[in-house]
């Protein structure tokens, strides 16, 4: 890793704070850049792109807003963050008990399954059929379509090491691509299944009909499962109180409880190397796997041991939500805003084909498979999965918030509980973060069977479990 001077690193941030600033306003100021509700760190990585050295360096002899060394510094970001980002995804909350959560979200997690599994099926089978005979593409091309739609911009930035280090480094810069086609088609694509609906005879939809008995649905009693770890105090906040009895800021703690859930998950990502190297005497699958999923279970681990101390309400599930928004931000303006678009403009034709295939998938998932996952109020549950499927759990919420937007159904709240039993394993969990070092390892013939095998055993069972 190249090394930077003080200086530049702070003068990276004071651009990058400028970017967001005028990204703000460009959406502020388009109105078609909020009806897409393009969140202002996708604005501003284009605008760092449009003013870097890729565009505005070529047409003016190297010269450009955002440097070269700036560009190189934020390069550095991504795959640091991204280990923020989700040892936050467990801290400050109180887990349910199982057979409440699977109650809940059964029919999501069974779509959910089912539409990433999918998702290494087809990509595996665009692998062997188009991407590396006729566009030369490398093997592990095979994961994209699960890493960038499902996965999202940070998944697809925080595996830029392992994509180096299998040797195709190019396939961070296309992953990146379809996951801002995958933001943009997903609240596209998605409005249009819910304009749909809504002209249809043969769809129910909430926001057409008045309020049923069958449709009451009592939210608090699935609110719950998302609580912060305290209990609120009406005389002030819980976590300030706690971390004052201590003699520690609530930020402070926020800090210290992520840091020690990357340290956890650096651990036992370790002793997973180690162990391998104890049965075949090398490393070579586990050290192709990325840190950021083993964060998950660090956090859980954290969150665990805070509760048996007696001290999880020094955890606020609000600051923890603020610094993963503040990473994710700058995780997402960084990535883009330094991707290469010489490897893409060179492989247009194999995004649009992914492209295609991917967005296909979800429509079939609404429109096919939703039907026989969800008991009731399948189209407004199944939003959620396809906006999920298509890189953002918000694309999600909002699609269904467009289809119940009285939240009568209780789609938000199952969905929302669905992360719990999938986020850990997929769409940037362990399963995403094994795909790319297992098709380097065995190919991508054997990730389409695993892969194919997988989606029909998933939706097989799920077709059984959630039946009236």
């Amino acid at each position: 890793m190249p090394t930077f001077t003080v200086v530049a690193i702070g003068a990276s941030l004071v651009v990058l704070a400028v970017v967001f600033t005028a990204a703000a306003f460009v959406r502020s100021k388009v109105a078609l850049l909020r009806s897409l509700f393009l969140p202002t760190s996708v604005i501003g990585g284009a605008l760092a792109l449009l003013f870097g050295p890729q565009v505005m360096g070529q047409l003016t002899d190297g010269r450009s807003f955002v440097s070269a060394e700036v560009a190189a510094i934020w390069s550095t970001f991504p795959s640091l963050l991204i280990n923020v980002v989700f040892a936050t995804l467990m801290l400050g909350k109180t887990l349910p008990s199982i057979r409440g959560l699977w109650d809940a979200s059964k029919g999501h997690v069974f779509l959910g399954y089912g539409l990433s599994f999918g998702q290494y099926a087809l990509g595996a089978l665009l692998a062997i059929v188009i991407l590396v005979p006729v566009f030369g593409l490398a093997p592990e091309s095979a994961a994209l379509l699960e890493v960038a739609f499902t996965g999202g911009h940070g998944t697809a930035a925080g595996l830029s090491g392992t994509f180096e280090d299998v040797g195709a480094p190019y396939l961070t810069d296309l992953a990146l691509a379809l996951a801002t086609i995958g933001l943009v088609g997903g609240v596209v694509v998605g409005s249009l299944l819910v304009r749909w609906a809504v002209r249809s005879p043969r769809v129910s939809i909430a926001r057409e009909e008045p309020l049923t008995s069958a449709d009451d649905h009592d939210p608090g009693r699935l609110a719950q499962y998302d609580r912060p770890a305290q209990t609120v105090d009406p005389t002030g906040d819980p976590a300030v109180a706690a971390a004052e009895a201590r003699g520690i800021a609530p930020l402070t703690t926020t800090a210290v409880a992520i840091g020690l859930a990357i340290l956890v998950g650096w651990a036992l990502l370790e002793g997973l190397r180690a162990f391998e190297r104890l049965l075949t005497g090398d490393d070579a699958i586990m050290s192709l796997m990325p840190l950021f999923p083993m964060t998950i279970i660090g956090g859980m681990l954290v969150q665990f041991a805070a509760v048996r101390a007696g001290i999880a309400t020094m955890i606020d599930r609000r600051r923890i939500n603020e610094v993963a928004g503040l990473s994710l931000d700058v995780l997402i303006l960084t990535a883009i805003g330094t991707m290469s678009l010489a490897a893409i403009g060179a492989n247009l034709g194999p995004l649009a084909i992914m492209s295609a295939t991917a967005i296909g998938w979800s429509v079939f998932g609404v429109l096919v498979l939703a039907p026989r996952l969800f008991r009731s109020r399948w189209f407004e549950n199944s939003l959620g999965d396809y906006g999920q499927s298509q890189g953002t759990i918000a694309t999600g919420f909002m699609l269904i918030d467009m289809a119940d937007p009285a939240h009568a159904t209780g789609a938000t709240e199952s969905f929302g509980y669905k992360q719990l039993l999938f986020e850990p394993f997929v769409g940037g969990g362990l399963i995403t973060a094994m795909a790319v070092p297992f098709i380097h390892a065995f190919g991508d013939v054997a990730m389409l069977v695993v892969s194919g095998v997988a989606t029909v055993a998933v939706l097989a069972i799920g077709f059984r479990v959630t039946r009236p």
